[in-house]
């Protein structure tokens, strides 16, 4: 995917950089190389997939939402 639309993908979400980074549970720095198109920076794997799968569902951001919240809320109780 490209950071075009990665990026294009964000705005019509209506997420900000540092709102979608915490909706997929990534860093910031990790969403700006990605838009930035930075060198083996990319998304890969799993991230890659959930980006794709939310530019053909972009109404399941609320449930990409709940699970990255259950997922942090997980790793505090640790």
């Amino acid at each position: 995917m490209t950071p075009e639309r990665i990026k294009a993908l964000r705005q019509a979400l209506g997420r900000t950089q540092a709102e979608f980074a915490s909706d997929l549970g990534l860093k910031l720095r990790a969403l700006v190389y990605w838009e930035a198109g930075t060198p083996d920076r990319g998304p890969t794997g799993p991230a890659l997939i959930l980006l794709y799968m939310l530019e053909r569902h972009p109404r399941r951001l609320k449930e990409v939402q709940q699970i990255a919240a259950e997922i942090a809320a997980e790793k505090e109780t640790k």
